[in-house]
């Protein structure tokens, strides 16, 4: 069992007159993750950051997302009691962010605005066709290989270390080849574990069905004209109608680059009806 005591809350803008934005992390790793989002909403938006710490605490892992959710969602009231929130979560934690904001409206609370920043609905890439699944592989294959013509040698090790240590079968022979430090080795292990038991979580998730408001933001990892649904596998557990927008920025977490976080934080303002300064 986990409680909210194993979760860290990082302000990134503590004042402002509008609701509460937590965004969702499901690691203490990149605690900064959201700063140049919050930094493009401007001084009005509150903006909280959580993650779940690594390693789980006194090895106490979540058994589902929805517990895991419930979590997140004691430590955001116990944060800000008020009782109205915008949530945004990014790749595994769009899956928990979509949880928590079902169960804060059905205990009361009010959810003002959901994000999913490059977050796949569990399941919906391996239910494609296997060939549809290939082409997506040689698209995402055609622009490593642009990157590394355009940016050298330097960017594409950049970005194929970390394409093989996301890969456990990697990370294992890296283990037994390389001599590293206890502490470094321990901390790396705890991330890329938290990770894959994340990862199991969400693919045991059943799709849930959500009716408040969401925006779907998709980065440039994502070849343009693909997959089949453009909200990534979303379309029909959502409102009807909910928009999903791409944003620039190259790889995953390019999504919070300076463009990246520019065009989302227009769209937010625009949804809340807000105005930039």
């Amino acid at each position: 069992m986990i409680d909210a005591s194993a979760l860290r809350r990082t302000w990134l803008q503590k004042t402002g007159t509008q609701p509460t934005l937590f965004a969702l992390n499901h690691t203490a790793h990149n605690l900064r993750l959201y700063r140049p989002l919050s930094q493009e909403l401007g001084p009005d938006q509150p903006f909280a950051a959580l993650q779940l710490l690594d390693p789980l605490v006194n090895g106490a892992a979540p058994n589902s997302i929805e517990q895991l959710a419930s979590a997140y969602c004691e430590a955001i009231v116990a944060t800000d009691p008020n009782g109205r929130y915008r949530l945004a979560g990014f790749c595994r934690s769009g899956v928990i962010t979509l949880e928590v904001a079902k169960q804060l409206r059905a205990s009361g609370k009010q959810v003002d605005l959901v994000m999913l920043i490059d977050c796949w609905a569990p399941g919906y890439f391996l239910r494609l066709p296997y060939g549809a699944r290939l082409w997506f592989r040689l698209k995402r294959a055609g622009r490593f290989a642009r990157r590394f013509w355009q940016g050298g040698p330097r960017s594409f090790m950049t970005r194929m270390s970390f394409w093989l240590q996301s890969t456990a079968a990697v990370r294992q022979a890296k283990r037994l080849i390389f001599w590293r430090p206890a502490e470094e080795a321990a901390d790396e292990a705890d991330f890329w574990r938290t990770t894959d038991e994340l990862e199991a979580l969400v693919q045991r998730y059943a799709l849930p069905n959500y009716d408040g408001r969401v925006l779907i933001f998709r980065s440039g990892a994502i070849p343009a004209g693909w997959p089949p649904d453009a909200t990534l596998g979303w379309a029909g557990h959502l409102a009807p109608g909910t928009p999903c927008f791409s944003v620039d920025g190259e790889g995953h977490e390019g999504a919070f680059s300076a463009a990246g976080s520019r065009t989302m934080a227009e769209r937010i303002l625009e949804a809340t009806g807000q105005r930039r300064d």
